[in-house]
């Protein structure tokens, strides 16, 4: 899956508020979840990659998951597709 589809995975799962992210600037990291109405990305899941991380997120839903649900102002995020990079949310 590639990021375009990782969005549109996110926003059938989550609604609009459905954000993707590579982690922190400096990670690989594949994060799936929701941007806050405070501003902080609510992470549903995490992988090496989307499949990974969407697949986290449906353990998590169902109490199967190790990795612990966080919060985070300073992840980057995609909301749009064609943001390659991301973008940190407002604060």
């Amino acid at each position: 899956m590639d990021a375009q589809g990782a969005v549109a995975e996110a926003r059938r799962r989550w609604g609009e508020r459905a954000v993707i992210s590579n982690g922190r600037l400096d990670s690989r990291f594949c994060l799936v979840g929701v941007l806050t109405e405070q501003g902080s990305f609510d992470v549903h899941g995490s992988g090496p990659n989307w499949d990974a991380a969407f697949a986290d997120a449906d353990a998590r839903s169902q109490g199967r998951s190790r990795a612990k649900r966080r919060t985070g102002r300073d992840l980057c995020v995609v909301t749009d597709p064609g943001e390659a990079k991301g973008r940190r949310p407002a604060a």
